[in-house]
């Protein structure tokens, strides 16, 4: 992980040296604070305690703890000689110390803190809750830090995100536009509690600003040709070690690999589906025929194949609550996205609730 080992500022009054912690529990904020520190060193030495004993210490580690900005930099140092290792264990403490430092004390690690929040959601071992505990204390940081609301939501610098902030504009700094979107993130189901969308209805209310945000968010995430490309990598393929280099002759040659390089999927994050998803309910909000073709055509885009021949959706999670939004909504237009979409879709679950979406559709629309 040492690529971005140079985004690391630089210690400010010398080396952190953690020293040895037998006791447990740790008794005290200082002792807490000596603790972390060495288990975070075994990733050093490949001697790290076990997860569940990580997961024990960070859930003692209260606000009262003493950290020091070197900490901090000595914590992502270790993790950028190392590895995020075993369900982010890697990624735990420069988290807790980076979300509880004061905002004073954060100067200059922004670009740091986006380095490890990319690398978390780039890692297939770190998935479900853990993933989204560690980079929610990033992203955390990273707004008392720079004082961006919607960043931390709309993260990334290619795809979906980028696209969605440069469609909000000025309005990304609008804390009722932040309100409406951390609100869509916490809905954790198709369809919403009566309570959840209460809350919408009143954020709604209170913000027409925000509700134009809503619309040209779901607009972005239906503009996919606009999206920003990662940059392709511009590093050429490492040749194959032909040792001994003195007789090249003596053993055969690897062969390169004659499989083409994975074309990078800039389809939508799981955090960016969640995000959708609320999203669409919000919108739904909104009775009018315009919000129920603009619904329509997000409930298609992601209910439609990843990529050509593959059975997963765009975004399985913004197809199911779309799809349970239209059911419920009056015209002609949810009759035909539901055909449509029943015949385009190559997902299972997506495919069963379409189906059973038309079925419950009123007569009046068959």
């Amino acid at each position: 992980m040492s690529g971005w080992l140079h985004l690391v500022p630089e210690m400010s009054s010398g080396a952190v040296d953690p020293v040895p912690v037998e006791s447990w529990p740790p008794q005290g904020p200082q002792h807490q604070r000596l603790t972390a520190l060495y288990w975070h060193a075994g990733l050093l030495t490949d001697q790290r305690p076990a997860y569940h004993g990580t997961a024990e210490l960070y859930a003692l580690t209260a606000e009262s703890v003493p950290w020091h900005r070197d900490d901090l930099v000595w914590a992502l140092q270790v993790l950028a000689r190392q590895r995020i290792g075993v369900y982010g264990a890697g990624c735990e403490l420069p988290g807790v110390i980076a979300s509880q430092l004061p905002v004073e004390e954060l100067a200059g690690f922004e670009p740091v803190l986006w380095a490890v929040h990319d690398a978390i959601l780039d890692d297939r071992e770190v998935f479900g809750a853990k993933r989204r505990e560690l980079v929610g204390r990033l992203r955390t940081a990273i707004r008392r830090l720079s004082g961006d609301l919607v960043t931390p939501l709309l993260f990334g610098r290619e795809g979906f995100g980028p696209a969605a902030r440069r469609l909000l504009g000025d309005r990304g700094a609008d804390p009722a536009t932040s309100e409406v979107l951390e609100h869509a993130v916490t809905l954790t189901r198709p369809v919403p509690s009566k309570a959840w969308l209460r809350r919408a209805e009143a954020l709604r209310a209170a913000s027409p600003m925000a509700t134009g945000a809503v619309r040209d968010v779901l607009a972005a995430f239906l503009d996919h040709d606009a999206w920003p490309q990662e940059e392709p990598d511009t590093w050429p393929r490492e040749e194959p070690d032909t040792w001994p280099r003195e007789e090249p002759d003596a053993l055969p040659r690897e062969e390169p690999d004659a499989l083409p390089r994975e074309e990078p999927d800039v389809w939508l994050r799981e955090e960016h589906d969640v995000l959708v998803r609320g999203l669409c309910w919000i919108h739904a909000l909104d009775g009018s025929p315009e919000a129920t073709a603009l619904l329509g055509r997000v409930a298609e885009v992601a209910g439609a194949p990843r990529r050509p021949g593959a059975n997963e959706p765009r975004a399985g999670r913004t197809a199911a609550a779309a799809v349970e939004i239209l059911v419920d909504r009056p015209g002609a237009v949810p009759a035909g996205v539901l055909a449509r979409l029943a015949l385009s879709t190559r997902s299972k679950p997506v495919q069963n609730r379409v189906q059973q979406a038309l079925k419950r559709l009123p007569a009046t629309h068959s």
